[in-house]
């Protein structure tokens, strides 16, 4: 409880204990926004403190009675006003309630907020940001805006920071007219109950200078006459301007686009067109100009314009205007409530100018804006020369304050003059006040007469102060527990409540503005009511108590899973208000188990471990904001086989590849951690996985015998083999743990080295003797069963062999000079031997290929070549090489290809022809038949001169039809090349192609 003296003495003390607080604890307690402009700042500034002159803790005074209370509003409200003491003896001691009481939330500036709002603004634009303070510590306010059920939303607000901002695109002119918009806030804390304050104000809205001119006309046609006078005048040119003040100011001036526009003037700020030289051509003929109107933002920042054009006919000199003999000068005053539509408001008469016709015609031009008669608000009734104004339609002073009515007048020359009627509209008391809609409000029980419970707010939408000022009033009996302040709307309370009595009010207020009602003829103001609910909130001034205050569980399975509920303890408190939280605040060691603050259920929140800790004792209370109560839970945690079996001990060994030992390679040890004696059976079975089965075996001691010979040596042995074993505990049933033994192997020689060689080896045709190529080897085995390798040519081989190779120590060598067109490849065995103890030897083949060499003239040479084209569609395709008889088979880098002169003209545009590698293409497009092609071949070499051959070869090109391909079949050929199946072979006349065709012909019985 927070207490000071009229001598400015502090005092801090909680109101429950008696004991004393600090000062500066109190203070960072009260809730004050730091960014709040014109705001005490408790925080940074001294001035709070400097309320208190004699700023120090003392005792409270023995005569409590002295004490006079503040309510929360008053001590939210002194926190900026500061505390008046004037009013307060020496000798008596004021009160600041409990900090940790509920208290209304309450806005501290809400008279001030007089927010302006640009028009046209973008959706997000920053209006104001609102204010409310909570005396709570506990508690936290949000902000939310009261709208009625259906209405668009406008404005947005941040329930935290309480700024608001734009929703909607405003625009304050016709036909949407949003000048001033009424907002209201609510702030709510989250105490129980919610307790709010509300706040409305006006948003004004405006103008910008968002609209060009509207000219009263479309076009103008005017009139002068042949021998009229310069600087008389010729027309009135007017526009009209939706926007507001500085914004709707017009100017005027003529656009210099052609000669005709130096015959003319206008006046600037009226419009007046008149002519500045003599009239100098003849009747009929006209004068064109255009006029522009604008007018310019106060800032400068934007410019609005419009241009018409005017066109003046010149006339006979005796063709002269008509002319108004009256008119209504002064302008017209009515009330907006004005609705005689028969009453002629003004009268206008006018005289031809045409003796002989003395005929007029009057018409009220019915401009482009509201404010010149758009919509027909007023119309025009003639009698011969005498025309009348009547109203057309309701005076509306909040929509058009003013109207500029133009009347004109034509005779039979159809010349015409205009002249110009102001009607205002007064403002009248025709508009009803309209509440908020905030309807309810809310006040502890037993506060101090006094207390603020609730602001109502109406708002009146006449356009001027002496018919929309709204006051307040009660009326009902309530008026003994309720005031209401007449001009803001504040509610407050009369008497101290008792909720337990009665725990709602309805308060009927009435709203009326401030002057006799235009709609009734009564003389008194119009006026609206509305019922509001007061409700009276329950205190928070019990201690809550838990139900048992000592508790236990059943025994805990130490595998229980997360989040299972295992108790909920409970506690009761007498006030309705008060919510209770529930918390762990001892013995919850490892963050093992959690409680729902709510409902005070407590449940696992870590895994549990009998090996840990057997038994918890947790400290559970119960909070309700002020007071705390506390219980003791007791939890015991029950053993479970909860943990796998752990191995111990090595689990490698190392063994002699291709032995079996005898006996066991190793013993496997594990131990259950469930069990702590470790001297008891530990009733552990071993296992492995099945794919093991042929290999090993072990029994349930952990004996791990071999069941056959493992190999060391790739392709299908490893130099270490692992193998996964499983524990088991409770006798095989239990949990298991897998583990992993290595089996390490020592190397024997038991592999013969090879040849490590590229394969094949290369050596030219025609070379000399020498060496072919340095042998190398590799051996599985380790390296002192490995090398250095012996090699010779084995014993075993043929005579042509050895006749034509030799090895020397670990080099091969050819013996004579080979020709590829003799053989073109050999398979040399060479045995290898290792250096072993016991070493080991084996032959490996050497695939050795005669290089060959350009050495044989090619002949001429023909061959044929078979083509499917599917459907006639295939796309450019390769079909074969040309053909020329020749034993050298690596010389075609030697050979250039080319068309026969004679018939390349035949053949080019279905085939063509790679020169470096004699390829034939097929080109998309060719159809079906026998295509002859031609070629000359030449061939150059060092073995031989320059010399050419010419090559035919013959392309069937033959179309299938896609139900061919549909009901085809296909077929896999074993070591053959596609260009060899369809070339001919020696000592054959056909293809292997050709034949496979025939056989298959002859066997379906059909032509090929």
């Amino acid at each position: 409880m927070l207490w000071f003296v009229a001598q400015f003495t502090l005092i801090i003390l909680d109101w429950c204990s008696g004991n004393n607080v600090h000062m500066e604890d109190v203070i960072e307690k009260i809730v004050v926004p730091k960014q709040a402009s014109n705001l005490v700042d408790l925080h940074q500034s001294t001035s709070y403190k400097n309320h208190f002159h004699n700023f120090h803790e003392t005792t409270v005074p023995a005569d409590r009675k002295r004490l006079k209370r503040f309510s929360c509003s008053e001590q939210c409200k002194s926190i900026v006003s500061g505390i008046e003491t004037e009013s307060v003896s020496s000798d008596t001691y004021v009160g600041v309630r409990h900090l940790g009481d509920n208290c209304n939330p309450c806005f501290l500036e809400c008279d001030s907020y007089k927010p302006m709002l640009r028009e046209e603004q973008p959706f997000g634009t920053p209006v104001l940001r609102v204010i409310a303070i909570d005396l709570n510590p506990r508690q936290t306010i949000e902000y939310s805006l009261v709208t009625t059920p259906g209405e668009q939303a406008r404005f947005r607000i941040d329930k935290s920071t309480g700024d608001i901002t734009t929703a909607h695109i405003f625009d304050r002119d016709e036909p949407i007219r949003e000048k001033e918009i009424y907002i209201t806030v609510r702030a709510t804390d989250n105490g129980r109950p919610r307790l709010d304050d509300v706040c409305t104000f006006k948003v004004m809205i405006l103008d910008i200078n968002d609209n060009p001119p509207v000219f009263d006309k479309v076009r103008y046609e005017e009139s002068v006459t042949k021998d009229m006078k310069a600087n008389l005048r010729v027309a009135t040119i007017s526009a009209t301007d939706m926007d507001d003040g500085d914004n709707s100011i017009i100017k005027y001036e003529i656009v210099q686009q052609n000669p005709d526009s130096s015959y003319f003037k206008i006046n600037e700020n009226n419009g007046l067109l008149t002519l500045t030289k003599p009239v100098d051509r003849s009747p009929g003929q006209y004068y064109s100009i255009r006029v522009r109107a604008y007018n310019v933002d106060p800032q400068g920042e934007a410019v609005q314009d419009a241009e018409v054009d005017v066109k003046v006919r010149v006339v006979e000199s005796n063709k002269l205007p008509p002319y108004f003999t009256r008119v209504q000068a002064a302008a017209l005053v009515l009330n907006e409530t004005f609705t005689n539509y028969t009453e002629s408001l003004a009268e206008f008469e006018a005289e031809s100018n045409i003796p002989e016709k003395p005929e007029v015609i009057f018409e009220l031009i019915q401009g482009r804006a509201e404010q010149t008669n758009s919509k027909n608000t007023f119309l025009l009734e003639q009698i011969n020369n005498t025309a009348s104004i009547k109203l057309g339609k309701t005076l509306d002073y909040e929509t058009v304050t003013e109207y500029t009515l133009t009347v004109s007048v034509k005779n039979s020359y159809n010349n015409v003059v205009e002249t110009v009627l102001k009607i205002k509209v007064l403002d009248e008391n025709d508009i009803i006040p309209v509440f908020t809609e905030v309807t309810s409000g809310t006040i502890p029980e037993n506060e101090p007469p006094g207390t603020p419970v609730m602001q109502v707010r109406a708002y009146d939408l006449d356009g001027t102060p002496a018919n929309n000022i709204v006051s307040y009033r009660i009326e009902d009996e309530n008026q003994q527990l309720f005031h209401i302040d007449s001009r803001t709307g504040s509610i407050t309370s009369r008497v101290e409540f008792d909720r337990e009595a009665t725990d709602s009010y309805h308060l009927k207020i009435i709203a009326e503005d401030n002057s006799p009602s235009a709609l009734y003829s009564n003389g008194k103001p119009n006026s609206c009511s509305q019922l509001f609910t007061i409700k009276i909130s329950d205190k928070n001034d019990h201690k809550p108590r838990f139900v048992k205050g000592l508790l236990a569980t059943e025994d805990v399975s130490e595998d229980s899973d997360i989040n299972m509920t295992l108790i909920e303890v409970k506690a009761l408190d007498q006030d309705t208000a008060s919510l209770i939280t529930y918390s762990i605040i001892e013995g919850n060691v490892g963050d093992a188990f959690k409680i729902d603050e709510h409902t005070g259920r407590i449940s696992i929140n870590n895994w549990l471990d009998y090996e840990t800790i057997r038994e918890y004792k947790l400290i559970v209370q119960a909070d309700d904001g002020i007071f705390q109560d506390s219980t003791t839970v007791y939890i015991k945690i029950k053993n479970v086989n909860d943990n796998p079996p752990r191995f111990t001990g090595i689990r490698n060994v190392t063994i002699q590849e291709e032995t079996i030992p005898s006996g066991c390679i190793m013993t496997v040890q594990a131990y259950d951690p469930d069990i702590e004696n470790r001297t008891d059976p530990q009733l552990i079975r071993f296992f492995y996985v099945v794919e093991y089965d042929d290999v090993i075996e072990i029994d349930d001691g952990g004996c791990l015998r071999l069941k056959r010979v493992l190999d060391r040596d790739p392709p299908l042995g490893f130099n270490r083999w692992q193998f996964i074993i499983t524990a088991t505990d409770e006798d095989g049933a239990g949990k298991t743990t897998p583990s992993t033994v290595i089996i390490s192997l020592e190397d024997i020689n038991d592999n013969a080295p090879r040849l490590s060689n590229a394969m094949p080896v290369v050596w030219g045709e025609n070379r000399p003797p020498g060496l072919i190529v340095r042998l190398t080897a590799e051996d599985v085995d380790e390296a002192q069963n490995g090398p250095p390798f012996h090699f010779s040519i084995d014993p075993n081989a043929p005579y042509e062999i050895k006749e034509r190779f030799q090895v020397q120590n670990d080099e091969l060598y050819a013996l004579v000079e080979f020709d590829r067109e003799e053989q073109k490849e050999y398979r040399v065995p060479i045995r290898i031997s290792d250096s072993g103890e016991e070493p080991m030897s084996d032959v490996s083949i050497l695939q050795l290929v005669i290089g060959d060499d350009n050495d044989n003239e090619m002949r001429p040479g023909e061959s044929r070549i078979f083509v499917y084209n599917y459907k006639g569609e295939s796309p450019n395709t390769e079909v074969g090489r040309v053909y020329v008889d020749d034993p050298d088979d690596w010389d075609l880098p030697d050979k250039t290809f080319m068309w026969d002169d004679a018939t390349r003209h035949q053949s080019v545009d279905f085939f063509d022809l790679n020169r470096d590698t004699g390829m034939i293409t097929m080109l998309q497009g060719t159809r079906g038949g026998d295509y002859e092609l031609n070629f000359h071949v030449i061939e150059q070499s060092s073995h031989f001169p320059r010399h050419n051959v010419t090559a035919k070869v013959t392309v069937t090109v033959k179309e299938i039809p896609e139900e061919a391909v549909d009901k085809s079949g296909s077929i896999r050929f074993h070591n053959v090349t596609a260009e060899e199946f369809v070339s001919r072979t020696p000592g054959q006349l056909t293809t292997p192609k050709d034949r496979l065709q025939a056989s298959i012909a002859n066997t379906l019985n059909v032509s090929r």
